[in-house]
């Protein structure tokens, strides 16, 4: 890995650890592109991918199963 040198001002403010795989985004300290793409890909890589306005509770297996594989969930719904 290569070191860089950058000026102050190119850089962005990272945020605590405490908020990594934060849900609600707004909650951010540092509020930023840099910290939004970071969390997406953070939960992202840990299978928390699902985001909504939903209660958590929204969410039933049947739910999480049409996200996993829409095409299943298409085929379905075209034959009712």
């Amino acid at each position: 890995m290569q070191e860089k040198t950058l000026k102050k001002d190119l850089v962005q403010q990272m945020n605590p650890p405490k908020f990594e795989k934060l849900e609600d985004m707004a909650d951010l300290t540092y509020l930023n592109e840099a910290a939004v793409l970071y969390n997406l890909r953070s939960r992202y890589c840990s299978g928390y991918i699902y985001v909504s306005h939903l209660p958590h509770h929204a969410f039933t297996p049947c739910v999480v199963a049409a996200y996993k594989c829409p095409r299943t969930l298409e085929m379905k719904l075209k034959r009712n």
